[in-house]
């Protein structure tokens, strides 16, 4: 159909319009291995996992997470109820109240989350990949500098993947490996697990989830860009349609002059009079 059809439809923009929005929307929840949000329920698309060592086709724009520290006050002889996490917000533990009894004259327990590539650690279990980054934490008292090796009161941990995650893995070492009793937290990608403990963290998944889910989330940016173009295809046809309708809907108004029925008067001849006024 060529443009001038169109301009005279302009349902027809619309319809094209909806189609596309449509097929993105498929296609979003085809491609991958996200659970995705409809299209309006929030701005932009998830944020990008940041890797330590990323696939070669997440390394362009990756955002490399560096270590964080964070201390924890000791107060009446016990920590407080407080919430650790990584510079990328992918590890995220909740100490509960009473988490570091007492140490002398310790005022404080220091935190430090330090993200690796699980590549230069011991290889996962039989059946697993590791999926992502791995974390090691580790608790000192502070001043003194003493290590913390378990908890008094176990804690909560969360952690992100980049594909569909399946189970906690802890290492005391970082060469052998413990699966965790582990649930879905908030998402496919999302998991969480008791923390009892410092030490080493990553989330294992299935080798072939993580092996095939790779190309399709290399489509990502494609199809974020592809999501907006739809969107903005749905807008713009949507005002096209009302000020359409708005111009059909305004009655067209009269060149203003003379009103309509009245003869022009003849021109007058040189030295002549205009006639007289009809009564």
């Amino acid at each position: 159909m060529n443009a001038p059809s169109l301009r005279r439809r302009p349902w027809l923009i619309g319809a094209a319009a909806v189609g596309l929005y449509l097929t993105v929307a498929l296609a979003m929840f085809t491609i991958g291995d996200h659970r995705v949000l409809p299209l309006f329920e929030g701005v932009g698309p998830p944020a990008r996992y940041q890797w330590v060592n990323p696939p070669s086709q997440f390394a362009n724009g990756n955002v490399k997470p560096t270590p964080s520290t964070q201390n924890i006050p000791i107060t009446g002889g016990k920590s407080a109820l407080t919430t650790v996490s990584s510079s990328d917000g992918q590890f995220i533990s909740s100490l509960p109240d009473g988490a570091f009894g007492a140490n002398g004259s310790d005022t404080s327990v220091r935190a430090v989350i330090t993200p690796l590539d699980p590549a230069t650690l011991g290889p996962p279990p039989s059946g697993l990949a590791s999926d992502g980054n791995a974390y090691r934490i580790e608790f000192t008292y502070q001043p003194s500098g003493g290590p913390i090796t378990a908890l008094t009161s176990a804690g909560s941990l969360v952690m992100n993947a980049p594909h569909q995650a399946q189970v906690i893995l802890f290492s005391p070492d970082s060469r052998s490996w413990d699966r965790l009793a582990s649930q879905p937290a908030g998402g496919l990608s999302s998991i969480g697990a008791a923390f009892n403990a410092p030490g080493w963290y990553q989330v294992g998944a299935n080798p072939a989830v993580v092996s095939g889910a790779r190309s399709s989330h290399s489509n990502t940016g494609t199809i974020a860009i592809a999501v907006g173009a739809g969107v903005l295809a749905l807008v713009a046809a949507l005002f096209a349609v009302r000020e359409t309708r708005r111009r059909r809907a305004t009655p067209a108004r009269r060149p203003q002059g003379r009103r309509p029925g009245r003869p022009r008067p003849p021109p007058l001849k040189p030295g002549g009079r205009p006639p007289p006024k009809r009564r």
